[in-house]
């Protein structure tokens, strides 16, 4: 389930990426993290990384 969360908010981040010709602001991000039950969008993002690195 939480590699679906990953994937999910993958794919919203690459959708916002693509309609607004540039990256969400900070709280966006971090508010998108908050759904995937991280404090922010760094530690989200040290998560995924960490676990890339696993695999």
């Amino acid at each position: 389930m939480k590699k679906d969360i990953k994937l999910l908010l993958a794919h919203i981040e690459k959708k916002l990426l693509r309609k607004l010709n540039e990256r969400p602001s900070q709280e966006t991000l971090d508010k998108l993290a908050l759904l995937a039950g991280f404090q922010d969008w760094e530690s989200f993002q040290k998560e995924i990384h960490e676990k890339r690195e696993e695999e």
